[in-house]
């Protein structure tokens, strides 16, 4: 039996929790307000602009944000989904496997047991992945999968990216962007013109009333700066340097499709790259030059154009630069000495000593000779699509990685001109170590920007080299 002051302790105790319980929930509704109520907002966002009409910002699109994509911010985000999967083949975690995963069909991953309604007879392709990530339950109905989803477009698109990293098998082909609407853009170039004054006056005058000349007076190469991102992944503008694109350094008046090295696509008009010449191009790729390979969607803002030609012209040769901008000649009648671009020296030529200083008994005995003696260049040729957007064979160009000119026999690291990243070692080309090169870049010169995964199979590797090696001697 409980004596009276143990009852009234336990009472007691209980009544002093109520207290605390109601004082803390009174103190809380005065901090925070909870539930809807029609209160004023602590602060509002101005949307609207001078007319009161809300500006719409147009949504970026997920092929936009796949174009723009970056593998090296994928790697990162690459951590939320670590945990759950591996990138190693076969190696199922949680979740299946993610190596080669785009392009493998739904649902395949062996020796895994998936959760969830799937849809059956399609393959992991981007468009696929992207509405996955973004909401795995509506995708997968059923699945166990906890993974909530990405809601940023461009982290998913830089995720896939970095899939795509890891898919050799894979072959990506950039999505082409859809132009907008022709009659979406401001008609700029409807400036009146007086008609009958244009006929009397001289050609450069009439020169001078072109929208893109009225916008140049204006422009500022500041901000031609923050624009020029959108190029500087496919195109130098500082040096004479080719990457993806032709290099852009002195291209004012250079004659139009000429630099020496490049393979231009699409039909390029002829005549020299004037103001109008570069603003239309930069405006409409595909309609300056039909059948290009460019797939930037152009920019659509005059005044942006004409910012992003004033600092392309700032940073080329300075004569130009210097009396362009600062208006002391007229913008047509400057025309750029531009050097002929010179050629790397072709001191990679000994190819033939290289291979003859290689004992045939050595050669023998490495897996990669062995295989390199069976090999098939025609079989190489449909693996170098993984290489062609960065490297060129056939020609002493360098685009975002150097030619493979004659690089059997080569000193490593040896094109002039490349910038080179990764602790390489010293030696020459062998056969030996292309395939090492080729089989796993960043075991082979760790700390190199080269986002290509790998080629693991050896007599692919030796088909590789040999498609390589006849194309480029």
């Amino acid at each position: 039996m409980f004596d009276t002051m143990v009852f009234t302790k336990i009472i007691g105790a209980f009544c002093g929790a109520l207290l605390i319980f109601l004082v803390g929930k009174w103190i809380a509704d005065e901090l925070y307000v909870a539930g809807s109520q029609d209160l004023e907002p602590a602060f509002s966002i101005a949307l609207a602009d001078d007319d009161g009409d809300v500006e719409e910002v147009a949504e970026l699109t997920f092929e936009q944000a796949l174009v723009s994509a970056e593998a090296s911010a994928g790697q990162g985000l690459y951590a939320q989904c670590r945990a759950c999967h591996s990138l190693d083949e076969g190696r199922n975690g949680v979740g299946p496997y993610l190596y080669n995963v785009v392009g493998r069909e739904i649902g395949t991953a062996q020796g895994f047991n998936y959760s969830g309604a799937l849809p059956a007879g399609e393959t992991w392709e981007p468009e696929n992945l992207n509405a996955f990530l973004e909401n795995p339950r509506e995708y997968a109905p059923g699945t166990s999968m906890a993974y909530a989803g990405m809601r940023a477009v461009q982290d998913r698109a830089n995720l896939i990216a970095y899939l795509i990293d890891q898919s050799p098998d894979y072959e990506f082909i950039p999505p082409v962007i859809e132009e907008a609407a022709a009659e979406e853009e401001a008609p700029v170039e409807e400036a009146p013109v007086d008609e009958a004054a244009v006929e009397e006056e001289a050609p450069a005058v009439a020169a001078d009333e072109s929208p893109i000349r009225q916008a140049f007076a204006q422009a500022d190469p500041d901000s031609g700066r923050a624009l020029w991102r959108n190029c500087q992944a496919c195109h130098v503008a500082d040096s004479e340097s080719n990457r993806v694109g032709p290099h852009l350094y002195g291209v004012y008046q250079r004659e139009i499709g000429a630099v020496e090295g490049f393979r231009y696509s699409g039909n390029l008009p002829e005549g020299t790259w004037t103001l109008e010449n570069i603003s239309a191009l930069i405006e409409n790729p595909r309609e300056f030059a039909p059948g290009t390979s460019m797939v930037y969607p152009g920019m659509r803002d005059l005044q942006d154009r004409a910012d992003l030609i004033a600092y392309l012209i700032s940073v080329g040769p300075e004569d130009v630069a210097e009396a362009v901008l600062s208006g002391e000649a007229p913008a047509e009648e400057t025309p750029a000495e531009e050097a002929p671009a010179e050629e790397a020296p072709a001191e990679e030529a000994p190819v033939e000593e290289e291979e003859a200083a290689v004992e045939p008994e050595e050669v023998n005995a490495s897996p990669i000779a062995q295989a390199y003696a069976d090999a098939d260049p025609e079989a190489g040729r449909a693996l170098w699509r993984n290489c062609q957007a960065c490297h060129v064979a056939d020609s002493e160009s360098n685009r975002v990685g150097p030619h493979l000119v004659g690089v059997l026999g080569r000193e490593i690291g040896a094109v002039e001109g490349f910038r080179y990243s990764g602790n390489l070692p010293e030696g020459t080309w062998t056969l030996e170590n292309l395939s090492a090169m080729i089989e796993n870049p960043r075991e082979f010169a760790p700390g190199t920007t080269m986002v290509y995964p790998g080629m693991r199979d050896l007599q692919d590797r030796a088909n590789l080299i040999a498609y390589i090696d006849s194309v480029g001697n």
